[in-house]
Parts: structure tokens; sequence; C-alpha cells
């Protein structure tokens, strides 16, 4: 008696056992055939943006997932951008652990560790940043650190600026202002002196001259 209740525990154990295994199979099975699988797989990824052949961007990442259906790509390994101005010369560099790129509209987003570091001497630190193609803009709503050419260490929350850190702005900063620097826009703006008024009439009549051609832009990414 003791015997048959003893293989009775056994047996019904095994049973449980298999049975398990068998779930777990199949949920395993079901999670892999439900994740999305990107179209296509580059690594060592570069690409440039350009427009009208003027380059404005390289971005380089370690390895890249193209989703054609969401329209994105993402980068896993590291993601490294290099800005440059109008006149086609190196002005700004950004590298970050991670990102993505809209195809459509070309925008990146960077995450973790994010560092930019301008030509003129203005680093960036933060957590994550945008992009923006159109407006030529990078964004933060994060905590950020700027380090400025003079030596300066800002803090804050929130950056906006344009991509070759000309124009630069935290929009709430916090401890570490040092005595006497100026953080606002104004600080850009250019006075103007008496004997420049007949080059801003000149300047004026170009820019209507100018509205009269076509300026259709012509954008371009190029993956190599």
């Amino acid at each position: 008696m003791k015997k048959r209740l003893l293989y009775s525990v056994v047996f019904l154990m095994m049973s449980l056992f298999i049975g398990d295994c068998r779930r777990d199979d199949s949920t395993a099975f079901q999670t892999g055939e439900a994740r999305k699988l990107p179209d296509q797989e580059i690594w060592d990824f570069k690409a440039t943006t350009t427009t009208n052949g003027k380059l404005e961007a390289v971005i380089r990442a370690g390895h890249m997932q193209r989703f054609s259906k969401e329209s994105r790509m993402l980068f896993d390994d590291g993601i490294h951008v290099d800005f440059y101005d109008e006149k086609g010369k190196h002005a700004s560099v950004l590298t970050a652990m991670s990102g993505e790129y809209d195809v459509e509209t070309e925008n990146v987003k960077a995450m973790g560790n994010v560092v930019v570091v301008s030509d003129s001497g203005i680093t960036l630190y933060t957590d994550e940043l945008y992009y923006y193609r159109d407006s030529d803009r990078i964004v933060s709503n994060k905590n950020v650190k700027v380090e400025t050419e003079e030596g300066h260490v800002l803090h804050g929350v929130g950056f906006e600026s344009d991509a070759q850190m000309r124009l630069w702005e935290i929009r709430q900063p916090y401890d570490g202002v040092a005595p006497g620097v100026d953080l606002s826009m104004e600080r850009f703006e250019k006075k103007p002196r008496p004997d420049s008024l007949r080059a801003d009439a000149t300047a004026d009549s170009m820019n209507v001259m100018s509205a009269d051609l076509d300026t259709t832009a012509v954008d371009t990414l190029l993956m190599e």
C-alpha cells in the first residue's frame, strides 16, 4: 500500500514537471515569434545627410537595425554624429550610448551619456538629446551640464542650441552659474554701429533679389 502511494506521488510530480516544461517552451516560442525583427541590420554603420549637395551631418554607429514599417533606425552599440556648418566646415560632434533615427523627418534621438563638443570649445553633458533636422536644432529636456570655452561650469534643466553650438541656452539654470555670466539669448545679438546702416541696406536689397530665385532644397541621406 505504501509503495503504491509512493509511486502515485512520484508519477504526479513528474507529470506536473513535464507540463510546466511544455508551457515554458510554448511561451518562449510565442515570445520569440511576437518579437519585432528588423528588416535590415548593418554593423559599422555610416550615413551622411546633405542638402543641395552640402554636407550637414555624418552618422556612425556600431550596429544599426532598420524597421521599415515604423520608418526608423535603432542604434544599440554607440552613436557618433559629426555636424557641419553652412560652409561645410566641421562644427561639433555628438556621442552617446544608443540612439534612434527617424527616416521620414531625419531627426535623431541620442540616449545615455550624451556628450556634444563644439569646435569652439563648448561641451554639453546630458542623458537624452534630440536633433531636429528642419530647424537644425539640438534640444534636451533633461538635466544638463555645460562647460564653456572660458572654463565656466554651468548646470540646469533643459537646453537648446543650433547644431554648431554657436547660439545656445540653458532653459532653467541653477547652481554652478559663475558670477557675471550672461545666459540670456540677447548676449548673441549684434549691436548695430552707426556706420553699418549702409551695409544693412545693401544686405536687405540682396535678400529681396535672392527671394526670386528657386531655393528648393534637395535633402539626401546616403548610407555607406
